[in-house]
């Protein structure tokens, strides 16, 4: 397949690090005008130079997701300055601490819903907004495969994502007659930041107690989820809608 993304304007949140930076690269290689967001200010301004050194379009703008008047405001910069959204990867996210529901504290469960959840929520809001005129677009949503199954210690994430698949269906099925197909892509844990954070201070065994049950027998490389989303969002892919795709070693199959 000669995938490109030529004459494409792709939006793309959390976008400096993890899967969202790497699908960032992806992009750009294949020809995107890319409109980028992130909370981390410094390291998105760092892959904004990067990317406009090597002749990509791009605009990068700090944005908290969980904020309304945040993303309604960047959307209309990106809207002013190239005035259309072709494809959108909601890709912001946040994982809590390991704990048992009982002992999570209620303020990092909302912390993790108004980020992974309300975020989507509010970006899908203004991305169909700004698709719907053109009658055409894509949304691809970053859940997880904590969205499809239970997630012993990560309560707060598995409800956000089982979370973000609901508005995945609902938005495929609310839009799809309007020309906009809505999906998801369910990962299980991958070699990023994210995975960092929560195997910090732990030993090698704890790596390997999250791949204990995935028939594969290892996590999965960034590079391996992307190559599907890259699938999922280009021109070979047009029937696809309300369809959340796992990609984790066989995890869901047992």
């Amino acid at each position: 397949m000669n995938i490109n993304f030529k004459n494409k304007t792709v939006f793309i949140s959390g976008a400096s690090s993890g899967f969202g930076l790497l699908i960032t690269k992806k992009m750009a290689e294949l020809g995107a005008t890319l409109l980028l967001v992130d909370k981390q200010s410094d390291s998105l301004q760092k892959v904004c130079k990067q990317l406009e050194d090597n002749g990509t379009k791009v605009m990068a703008l700090s944005c908290d997701v969980s904020n309304e008047h945040d993303v309604s405001n960047t959307f209309d910069q990106f809207m002013e300055k190239f005035g259309r959204i072709d494809i959108a990867i909601n890709n912001a996210g946040i994982i809590n601490s390991m704990n048992r529901i009982a002992d999570c504290p209620f303020d990092d469960f909302k912390k993790v819903i108004e980020v992974n959840l309300s975020g989507c929520f509010l970006c899908l809001k203004q991305q169909i907004k700004h698709m719907l005129p053109k009658k055409k677009g894509v949304i691809l949503n970053v859940a997880s495969v904590s969205g499809l199954i239970g997630s012993p210690f990560l309560g707060a994430y598995s409800a956000s994502k089982h979370g973000v698949i609901g508005l995945t269906k609902t938005a495929a099925a609310e839009y799809g007659r309007k020309g906009l197909r809505v999906n998801a892509i369910c990962p299980t844990f991958a070699n990023t930041p994210m995975l960092h954070d929560i195997a910090k201070g732990k030993d090698e065994k704890f790596k390997e107690q999250l791949y204990a049950n995935i028939p594969m027998q290892r996590l999965a490389e960034p590079e391996e989820v992307v190559n599907v989303m890259i699938m999922l969002c280009s021109e070979y892919n047009t029937y696809m809608n309300g369809a959340e795709i796992p990609v984790d070693g066989g995890l869901t199959a047992v």
